[in-house]
């Protein structure tokens, strides 16, 4: 499946249905859902992903930015190991694009990538004294290089290990499912969590929240639930307390992520606290102090403040 570079490829790729190698994403709102999905392929057959495609097929595009694309791709830099996934941007009108992410690749390309490997790993080209003691690593690490490129070179195998990646455990594992497990699952249903951003775009907020409730059962060390439910919650007036338990759940679980802080401090200068907000914004310029947001929302309550 080759990843479209215009319009017209791109209206020829949309008027397919989803499936184990191709699945529609409405915009980069969903991105960690599409990274799962990325994941599924990378497991197997290989696939792409659209971002700014809805369901049915309607290429409805989304505004992309220089920050769209650093989020994409320091989404990749958490992949283990690195992975080569090529981007490709369509314009469907004036302001809007689809994103195109394809990780598929050919069988030149797995044979170039394992003779690398074997260059680098071969236990053979380690025979120097001082290395004897890692022979027997570096034997089991070449072993399973060989047998990954032994798979990814033979269609029967790669497909197979896709049909069980995206069918075979979404039923039976659903109770006790890992993490690993559901980024297979994504692939053959609408996850909680891709329910809830669905809804919240649409403003079904309760429906959205009850989403990301559930989602959040499921892996409970997830920032990105808490934080869409901190969103949820902010939208209803009587709710704010318990959104803001929730955006300190999410800053708790990655305190990298300035939004989440950014967020909060809305939210608290939304209740009035003003001060508390600053408080926020100050810990959280701490973690990241060229953040750009993070000074210009504390300048904005200074100047108010003043």
């Amino acid at each position: 499946m080759k990843i479209p570079v215009n319009r017209e490829e791109l209206s020829r790729l949309l008027k397919r249905d989803e499936g184990p190698a191709l699945e529609f994403k409405r915009s980069t709102a969903e991105l960690r859902e599409g990274m799962q999905t990325v994941c599924a392929f990378l497991n197997g057959a290989g696939g792409m992903v659209l971002f700014g495609a809805r369901s049915d097929g309607m290429p409805e595009g989304q505004q992309v930015s220089d920050k769209t694309l650093r989020e994409i791709a320091q989404a990749f830099e958490r992949f283990e190991p690195p992975v080569n996934i090529d981007i490709r941007r369509v314009k469907v009108k004036d302001d809007r694009e689809v994103l195109g992410l394809d990780e598929d690749f050919s069988p030149q390309e797995a044979q170039a990538a394992y003779l690398r490997l074997a260059k680098l790993y071969h236990p053979d080209r380690h025979f120097d004294g001082d290395m004897r003691d890692m022979k027997s690593a570096l034997e089991k690490l070449f072993s399973r290089i060989t047998e990954a490129y032994n798979v990814l070179s033979n269609k029967a195998q790669r497909e197979h290990i896709a049909y069980l990646s995206n069918q075979g455990r979404a039923k039976s594992a659903r109770k006790t499912a890992t993490r690993e497990d559901r980024t297979a699952m994504n692939t053959v249903e609408k996850t909680p969590f891709a329910l809830g951003v669905e809804k919240y775009e649409a403003g079904d907020y309760l429906t959205a929240l009850e989403s990301f409730r559930k989602a959040s059962k499921l892996d409970p060390r997830d920032s990105g639930c808490h934080y869409y439910q901190g969103l949820v919650l902010s939208q209803l007036p009587r709710k704010l307390y318990e959104a803001e338990e929730c955006f300190k759940k999410a800053i708790k679980l990655a305190p990298s992520k300035t939004d989440y802080s950014l967020e909060l401090g809305k939210l608290l200068i939304k209740r009035g606290l003003t001060s508390n907000a600053f408080a926020v914004l100050k810990e959280a310029l701490t973690r990241a102090p060229d953040s750009e947001q993070i000074k210009e929302a504390l300048m904005s309550i200074e100047d108010k403040q003043s």
